[in-house]
């Protein structure tokens, strides 16, 4: 099952990089007789702050004007496509799902096959059976996250190609580099927390399915509480009036609120910048002390388990 629901997120993700590059692939086709090359001239000649840029050609005898956005290929064409890459990420319920069902499957399975306490039997320690669990775990969001990251250059690579005619590597910097794992950084505590959540109650109920129940209930509960939060209080995207402070308390409001930090343009994620309930440094220690208390409690679950029957 966490194979399926990741590759059908993979297979989600596809689909949203493609409606990038298909529209993208449209607004080229919208510039003729211009090519790109025409469009990223203009640009270079514009202020960095600039929002528009203007073309200028003839045609027949005829001179025309076209005014652009200086941001219309950003989402297809590196090195701008970095900074938007993770906007594919689009829906927080997609993102944190698979591992919600991954957690709780990597935890609650050994209750279920009955094999705890004969691993244990064996000679290894619970502290060192939990802790490598939880390592290994830390380990695969990790490389969930890495595999992830790397698809997304990929696939830029290939839209650059296709928009542009040539794939240079001229946007490697360290200033990228920096961005890019701060970005990954991030998304792994996201959903570190919520593995962390889900595999404390497949620790206290001994199930996989326990877990991934409470996972998913509580992930789509406290979901809607941010958003009717913020609805009751007449806060509007946009704005810079505040929702209730105990919001920043919550998973989903800090975790939506780092994925705004990485994607500030976004249209879903990036108007949590615009409240000041919290900021990145609060967010990032908040995702973390959820961690340490689920994965504390779940430790000393575990240690005092009767394991009898598993």
């Amino acid at each position: 099952m966490p194979y399926i629901i990741l590759l059908l997120f993979c297979l989600y993700t596809a689909n949203s990089i493609w409606n990038d590059y298909y529209s993208a692939k449209q607004k080229l086709e919208s510039l003729s007789p211009l090519t790109y090359d025409d469009f990223a001239a203009a640009v270079e000649q514009i202020a960095p702050d600039e929002e528009y840029v203007t073309l200028v050609y003839s045609s027949d005898g005829v001179t025309h004007r076209r005014v652009l956005s200086s941001d219309i290929f950003d989402d297809a064409v590196l090195p701008e496509y970095i900074h938007w890459m993770f906007g594919n990420l689009n829906n927080y319920l997609y993102l944190c799902l698979p591992f919600v069902i991954l957690a709780a499957s990597f935890i609650g399975t050994e209750y279920k096959w009955g094999t705890l306490r004969q691993t244990l039997a064996r000679g290894i320690g619970r502290n060192a059976y939990f802790g490598s669990k939880y390592v290994t775990l830390v380990i695969l969001i990790w490389l969930f996250v890495c595999i992830v990251t790397l698809y997304f250059l990929i696939a830029g690579m290939a839209t650059t190609r296709l928009i542009t005619g040539e794939m240079t590597w001229d946007f490697i910097s360290s200033d990228i580099a920096g961005y890019l794992l701060s970005s990954m950084g991030l998304i792994t505590l996201i959903l570190l927390a919520y593995a962390a959540f889900t595999a404390l109650f497949s620790t206290i109920f001994k199930s996989t399915v326990a877990g991934m129940i409470a996972g998913v209930v509580y992930l789509q509960i406290e979901n809607n509480v941010v958003w009717r939060a913020i609805s009751d209080s007449g806060v509007e995207f946009g704005t810079v009036a505040n929702p209730p402070e105990w919001l920043a308390y919550t998973i989903t409001y800090n975790a939506q609120y780092l994925l705004g930090y990485i994607t500030p343009d976004s249209t879903i994620y990036g108007e949590y910048l615009n409240y000041t309930i919290t900021d990145t440094t609060q967010s990032i220690l908040t995702l973390l002390a959820f961690c340490a208390v689920f994965i504390l409690i779940s430790y000393f679950i575990f240690r005092k388990q009767e394991l009898a029957m598993e």
